[in-house]
């Protein structure tokens, strides 16, 4: 058809027709088509085509034809469906008879209908089904063209009819989205937006100069205030550090409010990241192209901007928004995970070297004794062998062997203890239940510190003239707790070598028993005694368990205390407040007693003189854990 028109079939021109001609080229429009009509009106469009029977009977012959594949576009029709139950019911009437349709928020001031061939035009309001007495009709291809492209465009950012009546039915208000070149304008738009928040804004900063002529032009200062009136703000910028410090900066009566409600995430840069995007209360968004980012001004550095409260477009904003939210706040995981994972790694390289040195020490001691005792049996087999050994020479052997002997076995001791220890650690650490076993029974809690005192720790006091006392809150009371002997002991042993190990010599170590956890801070029944009135067990933060009696049992030492760098982690693993030892005991210590029931905590005495640290165990009465 176009070539017909272009070869001169059809005279090409442009005339206004009037009176009864209007329905003439009317008819024509729609019974000549090839290709189909593409149409564009206000809602007295569709009530003229419904009244007037001859234009209704030509469009349901179209869409016959269209049907039959005998036109190839069909009928395209656009126009503005209001909240209008007669608006409604044509639309729906058309769209069952095959007619495409779709929405636009914003009405033409004038109508058009165009073909491959032709152009109807109106800038005459249509109403109540009359005809028009005018239109402008054109077969000029100029006007074709323009008007189909024209259209094009419209139907390509139009919503399709049936989910505007949906959204109408469900009462979903509609959304449109507009095209800002001013930049003045842009910016009056972006504070009304932000403005408008009443409970969330997302904000998306390509770079730190984007931020920064927010702050001249106060964009700021009003996130300052909605974080204020609690509307909750998160931002994404590939400069998260210097954002915070410009967010954060500043005067502001509610601080906290702004820490609490402004939340800053780091993405990584991307080149082709160029518009600020702002998310207000996910009804509405704001895009701003940029410009030049080396200006300083709004204005000056971007070019359009695009706002729309079209929810299809907002919810794509927050989608994409809440993508990179969650990437970035992966990447701050990772990140996390990773600077744990190092400080995991110089921990274990610090204790494998550590443990190396301490498995060396009583090995090579062990190592290098039994060489002396090979040596001096050597020379006693050769002496023997020439009868030259008198009894005062094998006496002085003798004791020689068994000196070496007892250092060979103090160093098998500590190499045997070192790897219970690192054995015990394992066994923690695989998560496994059971793993650790334990032969749980009631103990004279009192009877079993004496003989640990008494028996294995007897030489390290002696070697320091370090006494220890045992105070009761009540005199001659006999304690039994529910625990497992040896690993009762392994704690003790752990806690009390400690404590000898930075007490100074010719001290003493105050071992403290009390019943009830009320009773830890009197101290009425042993303030005679001449450290203990100044320890004060700091039991503020350890709740009562209930139906669980406990004794607590204290160690206090007069050394110089847990260091402020070691406080935070004392009870985790390889952390050591002294250049030897693995620092494992503690760690194991607090494990075993939480796998009998109990728990500990430590803090520094009060008079500045040494460290206590206070555990608890189930009584032997109560009920079982």
């Amino acid at each position: 058809m176009q070539d017909r028109v272009k070869k001169g079939s059809y005279k090409e021109e442009t005339k206004i027709v009037y009176g009864k001609k209007v329905l003439v080229e009317t008819k024509n429009i729609i019974e000549r088509t090839e290709t189909g009509l593409s149409i564009c009106s206000s809602l007295g469009g569709l009530e003229l085509t419904n009244s007037n029977r001859q234009i209704f009977d030509c469009f349901v012959n179209l869409v016959s034809r269209c049907k039959e594949d005998k036109v190839n576009d069909g009928v395209r029709w656009i126009i503005n469906i209001d909240n209008n139950d007669e608006t409604i019911r044509l639309a729906k009437k058309f769209m069952d008879m095959g007619v495409r349709m779709r929405h636009i928020d914003n009405p033409l001031l004038f109508s058009f209908a165009v073909s491959e061939r032709q152009l109807n035009s109106m800038i005459e309001e249509m109403k109540g089904g009359q005809m028009v007495f005018s239109i402008l009709c054109s077969t000029d291809q100029l006007y074709i063209r323009h008007f189909k492209s024209f259209f094009d465009s419209l139907w390509n950012s139009a919503l399709d009819a049936e989910e505007r009546i949906i959204q109408i039915e469900k009462e979903v208000p509609s959304g449109s989205t507009m095209l800002i070149n001013n930049p003045y304008q842009a910016k009056n738009q972006l504070i009304k937006t932000v403005l408008r928040a009443t409970r969330e804004i997302m904000i998306l900063f390509p770079t730190i100069n984007a931020v920064k002529r927010e702050v001249v032009m106060g964009f700021v200062e009003i996130l300052k205030q909605k974080s204020v009136e609690n509307v909750r703000i998160k931002i994404l910028s590939p400069v998260n550090k210097r954002i915070k410090e410009i967010i954060y900066s500043g005067n502001t009566k509610n601080k906290h409010l702004v820490i609490k409600n402004i939340v800053c995430r780091t993405i990584r840069k991307q080149k082709d990241l160029k518009s600020t995007i702002i998310i207000v209360d996910r009804k509405y968004v704001l895009a701003t192209e940029l410009k030049d980012d080396y200006k300083q001004s709004f204005e000056d550095a971007v070019g359009r901007c695009t706002f729309s409260t079209n929810k299809p477009t907002v919810l794509s904003y927050v989608s994409l928004f809440g993508s990179l939210w969650t990437l970035a706040e992966m990447s701050e995981d990772l990140k996390r995970v990773n600077e744990k994972l190092v400080q995991s790694e110089e921990l274990e390289r610090d204790f494998i070297n550590t443990a190396a040195h301490e498995l060396r020490t009583p090995t090579q001691a062990i190592t290098g004794y039994l060489e002396l005792n090979n040596e001096v049996f050597d020379d006693y087999l050769e002496a023997s062998k020439k009868n030259q050994t008198t009894l005062k020479e094998s006496s002085k052997i003798i004791e020689s062997l068994k000196k070496y002997q007892d250092i060979i076995f103090r160093n098998a001791s500590r190499l045997e203890n070192l790897i219970n220890n690192l054995l015990d650690v394992a066994r923690i650490d695989s998560h496994q239940k059971n793993m650790i076993m334990l032969n749980k029974e009631n103990i004279n809690l009192i009877a079993e510190i004496n003989n640990i005192v008494d028996t294995q720790l007897r030489e390290k006091l002696r070697n320091k003239n370090i006494k220890v006392c045992i105070i009761n809150d009540i005199f001659d009371e006999t304690y039994y707790v529910y625990a497992d002997r040896s690993r009762l002991n392994q704690i003790l042993i752990n806690l009390l070598e400690n404590a000898i190990k930075f007490s100074e010599s010719n001290s003493s170590i105050d071992i403290l028993i009390y019943e009830d956890l009320d009773d830890v801070t009197k101290q009425e029944n042993i303030r005679a005694f001449k450290r203990t009135k100044d320890i004060k067990i700091k039991s503020s933060n350890i709740e009562k368990k209930d139906n669980i009696k406990e004794i607590y049992i204290a160690v206090s030492d007069s050394g110089k205390g847990i260091s402020p760098e070691i406080m935070p982690r004392l009870f985790e693993k390889f952390n050591s407040n002294s250049t030897s030892g693995t620092g494992l005991g503690l760690y194991i210590s607090k494990k075993l007693i939480e796998t009998m029931g109990g728990r500990i905590w430590a803090f520094n005495n009060a008079d500045g003189k040494g460290s206590t640290f206070v555990f608890s165990l189930p009584k032997f009465d109560s009920p079982r854990l």
